[in-house]
């Protein structure tokens, strides 16, 4: 099971630790309070991964998947990936990044009349793990 996206106590290692764009670090903090206070400055501090449109990142991923696996594989990539760019495009919502995608822009998609919206919903989960996911890269 994964773990949330908060600081954890590593018994072993007599520690607080976080995931935090996609890499474990140790904190420094001694106590839970401490460790939350932390994380939340390294959140702030921290890169965005999730800056780029989505546009750019369903064509790396559709790129990556046309090198790396089979055509009919990136036929149902490109095919659908294009298919939610266009109802984006639709909605007005083009110029919007991944980290403002949010669930609810992806519930109003599958409530779309879009074709196969199920299968488009399961490309954007894998694209989703795939900008989340820099060493895939």
């Amino acid at each position: 099971m994964a773990r949330k996206n908060e600081p954890w106590y590593w018994e072993a290692r007599k520690g607080w630790y976080v995931t935090l764009n996609g890499k474990r670090k140790k904190l420094e903090a001694k106590n839970k309070t401490d460790a939350f206070k932390e994380f939340c400055k390294l959140q702030v501090e921290s890169p965005r991964l999730n800056s780029h449109s989505p546009a750019v990142i369903m064509d790396e991923m559709v790129e990556w998947t046309g090198k790396n696996r089979s055509a009919g594989t990136y036929r149902f990539y490109r095919e659908h990936a294009q298919q939610f760019l266009d109802w984006l495009k639709g909605e007005k919502l083009v110029d919007i990044s991944c980290d403002e995608l949010t669930p609810d822009i992806f519930e109003s998609y599958l409530k779309s009349p879009v074709q196969d919206a199920y299968a488009s919903f399961s490309t954007f989960s894998v694209v989703k793990t795939f900008h989340e996911l820099p060493s895939l890269r």
